[in-house]
């Protein structure tokens, strides 16, 4: 996102930019974050609220959840726009932007190697290579199957049970949005209480709509290790 925002701003004040992406084009914004987990959250929101609207004299009924077309329509909406929004934009600027495939290096004197054949020398360099999930080093966790934001976007099939660690604003959004869909959530913050970056009694009233719709919670709660239970 950071990167095309900065290649049309540079074709529109005359530069001949050239764009390298390892990747797929769109970044984290529409691929792996901000319209794939909204995309989520409205269906979930529109699965909860048709089974529990506070209203009186409204009936209304959530007749379950076909996870694989809810996942369907969430990658169709990051495809449109990644073709709509990104490549559909470098080829209106085909004069100005050109888009490579490939890594990029920094090489000494100011020059950039692409996968390691072609040395461009140019006048400016932005980098925008976006970032992606940390995992916790915890003893064990390279035995068990660990989701990220990401992956958690992209399963096949709903899980039955979640646990998610952490209790900022990505882990309470895909945490909801699990629970509204029916997944036993359950959520484990170190920190004594939510968000704790912000005022005590937002985290509190937070704290307290999430357990009101069946959300377990633990603060100061540390993990230490990962281990793969057998049934």
């Amino acid at each position: 996102g950071g990167g095309m925002g900065a290649a049309i701003k540079g074709a529109e004040l005359g530069y001949r930019v050239c764009v390298v992406e390892a990747g797929t084009i769109g970044g984290t914004c529409v691929n792996i974050g901000c319209v794939p987990s909204k995309a989520l959250i409205r269906a979930a929101a529109a699965f909860h609220t048709a089974g529990h609207h506070p209203f009186a004299g409204i009936r209304t009924s959530a007749d379950g959840v076909h996870w694989k077309d809810v996942i369907a329509q969430k990658d169709q909406l990051v495809e449109t726009l990644r073709q709509g929004k990104y490549a559909d934009v470098i080829a209106a600027y085909k004069d100005n932007i050109a888009f490579v495939r490939g890594h990029a290096t920094l090489e000494a004197g100011g020059s950039v190697l692409i996968s390691g054949q072609d040395s461009y020398r140019p006048k400016k360099i932005v980098i925008a290579t976006g970032a992606r999930p940390r995992l916790l080093p915890l003893g064990g966790i390279d035995d068990v199957e660990v989701l990220t934001s990401t992956t958690a976007m992209a399963l096949e099939k709903q899980p039955d049970t979640l646990l998610v660690i952490g209790g900022r604003a990505v882990a309470l959004e895909l945490g909801q949005t699990f629970a509204r869909l029916g997944t036993k959530v359950t959520i484990l913050q170190r920190s004594s209480r939510l968000i704790p970056e912000h005022e005590p009694e937002i985290a509190e009233a937070l704290a307290d709509a999430l357990r009101a719709e069946g959300l377990t919670i633990h603060t100061n709660t540390t993990p230490t290790r990962d281990r793969k239970s057998v049934v």
